[in-house]
Order: structure tokens, then C-alpha cells, then sequence
């Protein structure tokens, strides 16, 4: 437990904040594994903070269908648009240009590292209904500790890919 968050502080992946006014919080709690070899032998142990799920509200978060449940982020797709003033342009089908090579450009124009992770975190969220966009999330997530102006625009494409589903869902 003490690793993991050393580990977390230590990326910097995450700040100590108020709560806002009207948000309710989601509680967590320490999942304890172990891995273990071939010969059945603990190999590892293994901590991690999960999310107690049980606190969303149906119909808020998720609804059950028969097929199981269905996870939907209207509301919070729309505020991440306005959050990154991508609520007014149209929507992309595809996140990926074609021409655009990410690469880790020291010399290229920085952005605001922390801005670029909450962009990067947002999708990461965001990917639970849209399986599609996890690679793309997963390769601009590369470039978190030392963001370009090319890396965030290109992450900006893709929550742009999510314009459509909020006029849909």
C-alpha cells in the first residue's frame, strides 16, 4: 500500500483538493492481491485503490439492460468539452490523422503538463464507453510528462470524437 502511493505521488498523478459545491464524493478502498508462480508460491503481493461503485445513482452513472449493464457519460462527456472549449466545434469520426507523428519533440512548444493530464485522465474515463478510443488514449498518455502543443491538440481531436455522442445519447 505504502508503494502505490509512493508511486502515485512520486508521478505526480494526482492532487489533494475541495470537494466542489454540489459534487458528491464516491468512496474507496484497498483491494489486497497476491501472484503467485507456477508452484503456487506467493510470487507478489499487490495493492490497489478502487472506487466503491456501489455509491453511483442508477440512471445517473449506469442502467441495466438485459444484456447486462450500460454505462453512459452524457453529462460528463458535455463538461469535458466545455472544460476544454471543444463544445462549440463539430465532431471528428476519426481521433487519428494519418500525417500527425506523435513524437517526444523537446524542442516543440510546451503545454501546461498539468492540463494535459487532466485532458489525458478525462479520456482514460471516458474510453469505458468508447473501447475504440483506447489505443489512441493509450499512446498520447505516453506523453504526459512532457507535453507539446501537438500532443495536446491531438488529445483535444479526440474528446472531440465524443461532440457526437452527446447529441445522440
Amino acid at each position: 500500500m505504502d508503494v502505490e502511493i509512493k508511486d502515485i505521488e512520486k508521478n505526480g498523478t494526482w492532487q489533494l483538493t475541495s470537494l466542489p459545491i454540489g459534487a458528491k464524493k464516491v468512496g474507496v478502498k484497498w483491494v489486497y492481491k497476491t501472484k503467485a508462480n507456477e508452484n503456487g508460491e506467493i510470487k507478489k503481493y499487490k495493492a490497489y485503490l478502487v472506487a466503491k461503485c456501489y455509491a453511483q445513482k442508477h440512471d445517473i452513472y449506469y442502467t441495466e439492460t438485459s444484456g447486462g449493464i450500460f454505462i453512459y457519460q452524457k453529462k460528463y462527456a458535455e463538461e469535458m468539452l466545455e472544460r476544454f472549449d471543444m463544445d462549440k466545434y463539430n465532431s471528428v469520426d476519426n481521433p487519428i490523422v494519418s500525417s500527425c507523428k506523435l513524437t517526444r519533440d523537446k524542442n516543440g512548444t510546451r503545454v501546461d503538463n498539468k492540463r494535459y493530464k487532466q485532458l489525458i485522465g478525462n479520456l482514460m474515463y471516458l474510453t469505458t464507453t468508447r473501447l475504440d478510443m483506447m489505443y489512441v488514449v493509450s499512446l498520447l498518455s505516453k506523453y504526459m510528462e512532457h507535453p507539446i502543443e501537438l500532443h495536446f491538440q491531438a488529445a483535444k481531436k479526440v474528446l472531440n470524437t465524443y461532440n457526437d455522442q452527446t447529441t445522440k445519447a
